[in-house]
């Protein structure tokens, strides 16, 4: 499934990286005591996919109580 004329899918290749849904990276984040406070996308002109996404994230703070995190932060 490789764009005609964009290398990002071939980088994914050579470098066994994996494309995650949204899903997925929020499961991530939450394992890792974190919480994305907001979804941006770049811009078209720089990444012709739409698939790439970026997730500022913070300290989840109800990680501070182990039972709601699985990978506690402290």
């Amino acid at each position: 499934m490789a764009a005609a004329g964009n290398l990002y899918f071939l980088r994914q290749v050579i470098t066994g990286q994996r494309l995650l849904d949204r899903a997925m990276w929020r499961t991530l984040f939450d394992q890792a005591g974190l919480e994305a406070v907001a979804l941006a996308h770049p811009d078209p002109t720089v990444e012709s996919t739409a698939l790439t996404l970026g997730f500022p994230v913070r300290p989840n703070l109800r990680c501070a109580l182990p039972t709601h995190c699985a990978f506690p932060t402290r």
